[in-house]
C-alpha cells in the first residue's frame, strides 16, 4: 500500500475471506470478522470502501490495479 508520500506499508493476517452482495467478509484466526465494501470497476480495478470511518483514513477508500 503507497500513501500519497510516497511511504509503502504492508499489511498481513491470516484467516478466510469470502463476498455477499457488494461486501467483501474477512474472518481473522482469532475469530475477528471485518467487512468493507467493494465495487469492480473494470477487469483490472477493483475499488473497496470502509463501511465505517478507521482511525486510518487513508485505507478508508483504496483503488487496487491490477500490475501487468
Amino acid at each position: 500500500l503507497m500513501d500519497h508520500n510516497g511511504e509503502v506499508e504492508n499489511y498481513a493476517g491470516q484467516g478466510i475471506w469470502w463476498t455477499e452482495m457488494n461486501f467483501i467478509f474477512y474472518k481473522y484466526e482469532d475469530g475477528t470478522i471485518h467487512s468493507q465494501s467493494y465495487e469492480i470497476i473494470d477487469e483490472n480495478t477493483i475499488r473497496i470502501k470502509e463501511i465505517n470511518p478507521s482511525d486510518n483514513p487513508i485505507l478508508d477508500d483504496l483503488i487496487y490495479e491490477r500490475i501487468p
